[in-house]
């Protein structure tokens, strides 16, 4: 296939889309913590830090695992099933609105400023139904359509950012400023909808779709809680032995490493229909050929970060962030090498899912859980803040890699890893879903 082909390919023009929309919001996003990180300084930022990820832990618990069912339901259907999209707006919705309630609810027992700042941060949780949207499109390959309702919120959520800088706004304002994306990108996929004449009726609810759906996730659903756990449970376990100051520094070395994490979600996503496809209708060869070159694509990226970040990192963390922040040059050193790991787990995915092994990933996640709280409670009381980053690289290697030494039938798996080192399909050049039909 020819340079101009790949480029022209549907799904090549999908991925794009999906990488220009991380692109800007990385470079806006870094921008910003730069202004953030100098306004509150580290004890602030760490305040900040808890709670954001206290809302992560709702995020899962509001999607209930069933993304990557929907995503394949919609695939298998033609992207017909509106039905099936109009049942998970509404459930993720009213359940959203349920936790933000919640969250409400434990305000009233203590008005703390870091609670404070926790309940503006969920009012975003009452909002996140319309990202079943951007899963119909991605669906359709129609990622284009979803890139500005993202854009524009949380350009508008980091311009109220800037502005609350320059106001010397309380650090609460900033909770507000974060629901307010989620907001924004609501209203901006509903008038999309509108626009598209998208024939989604969207009071429509199917109780017996939805609990189908509960029952064939749950184990995926247990999995992404367990994930969570391993994922951001040492800025829990920081906050409860260290300081506000010490989560801080961690808070941005975290917050530096996952900046990237968006390559490998928007690769995925762009390699899981042909994956699932290959399982079911191509031959052997194709579906190794897939995996092997989403494999590659994710180690020789994530390595390339690790270098620039080993060589960067050092010299720009304490000048853009401040002298608050220079513990967090060894930490963040630590936490991009462990990217590498990192990103396999997200060429794991459609493996687990185009072979129904929800148990397996069940398993993978719960033992790394465990190891990582097992971890967290040890070293970090010896090692300080740096045994926070220790037990997540150590848990990254054991759930991205050693893990499948365990079954005969996973070992495919590391086969992929080990033989990406040699970028051979890269090499070949990237394939299209066309050359393999």
């Amino acid at each position: 296939m020819s340079l101009k082909n790949i480029f022209l390919d549907p799904l090549t023009k999908n991925s794009s889309w999906l990488v220009f929309e991380k692109l800007l919001r990385i470079v806006f996003n870094f921008i910003l913590m730069i202004f953030i990180t100098r306004y509150l300084g580290a004890h602030d930022f760490g305040i900040l830090s808890f709670g954001l990820v206290i809302i992560q832990v709702f995020i899962p618990l509001s999607t209930c695992g069933m993304d990557q069912l929907i995503r394949k339901k919609l695939i298998s259907s033609g992207n017909k099933d509106t039905d099936l999209v109009s049942t998970i707006f509404l459930f993720r919705t009213a359940l959203g609105l349920v936790f933000s309630l919640l969250i409400g609810f434990f305000y009233l027992f203590d008005s703390s400023q870091q609670n404070l700042l926790i309940l503006l941060l969920g009012l975003g949780l009452a909002f996140k139904g319309s990202m079943v949207f951007e899963i119909w499109f991605d669906s359709k390959i129609e990622s284009k359509e979803t890139v500005f309702p993202k854009i524009t919120g949380f350009v508008v959520s980091g311009v109220l950012q800037l502005i609350a800088i320059y106001l010397k706004a309380p650090l609460w304002f900033f909770g507000l400023c974060f629901s307010f994306e989620w907001i924004i990108t609501f209203l901006l996929f509903l008038n999309l909808l509108r626009k598209k004449e998208a024939k989604i009726n969207l009071s429509f609810f199917d109780y017996t779709l939805l609990k189908g759906l509960l029952v064939q996730s749950k184990s995926i659903f247990l999995s992404d809680i367990f994930t969570i756990t391993f994922m951001k449970f040492n800025i829990f376990f920081a906050n409860y032995f260290l300081t506000k100051t010490a989560v801080g520094q961690l808070g941005l070395a975290i917050r530096l490493t996952d900046l990237w994490l968006f390559i490998p979600v928007s690769i995925g996503v762009s390699f899981f229909n042909p994956i699932i496809k290959s399982f079911k209708e191509g031959t052997k060869a194709e579906w190794h050929k897939w995996n092997q070159t989403l494999t590659e694509q994710l180690t020789f990226i994530s390595i390339t970060l690790a270098i620039a970040g080993t060589l960067l990192g050092p010299y720009l963390i304490p000048r853009l962030f401040g002298e608050d922040f220079i513990p967090s040059i060894n930490l963040f050193l630590i936490l991009i090498w462990s990217n590498i790991f990192s990103f396999w787990g997200f060429a794991i995915e459609p493996w687990e899912i185009a072979q129904n092994k929800l148990s397996y990933r069940l398993f993978r996640v719960c033992s790394s859980a465990v190891l990582n709280i097992l971890l967290n409670l040890y070293l970090i009381p010896k090692y300080n803040i740096s045994g926070a980053v220790y037990a997540t690289l150590i848990t990254s290697i054991y759930i991205n890699t050693l893990v499948h030494i365990f079954k005969k039938d996973t070992r495919e798996i590391l086969y992929f890893q080990l033989r990406s080192f040699t970028f051979k399909e890269l090499r070949k050049g990237l394939k299209s879903p066309s050359s393999l039909s």
